[in-house]
């Protein structure tokens, strides 16, 4: 987020908020590459939320860029198109099988 600074720029948004925001947008990514959408959806939630949160004398245009940005991640991790849930591995069978398993 470029548009990070420290905590005498104005219209900039703060580090530390700023470094969590990144870290939430890795999660998301993680989250929809592992298929985990549930996840990936309160992610993005998150992201909303902490969005929201940023001060005031956050620059209106940054501001605005954000929140249509985290919008939309929430959009897409609600979209069966752009995450899907990772397919269950099949599981081995338990119990005997084949010839030598089987009761006389």
């Amino acid at each position: 987020m470029s548009a990070c600074g420290g905590k005498d720029e104005e219209g900039t948004i703060p580090q530390e908020q700023g470094d969590q925001i990144v870290a939430l947008l890795d999660q998301l990514d993680q989250r929809v590459d592992d298929g985990n959408c549930v996840a990936a959806q309160a992610t993005a939630l998150e992201i909303v939320r902490r969005v929201e949160a940023l001060p005031e004398e956050v620059d209106g245009e940054l501001r605005e860029t954000l929140v249509t940005a985290s919008g939309n991640l929430v959009s897409q991790s609600r979209d069966s198109d752009q995450c899907q849930e990772a397919e269950e591995p099949l599981e081995e069978p338990s119990g005997a099988t084949g010839e030598e398993g089987v009761a006389p």
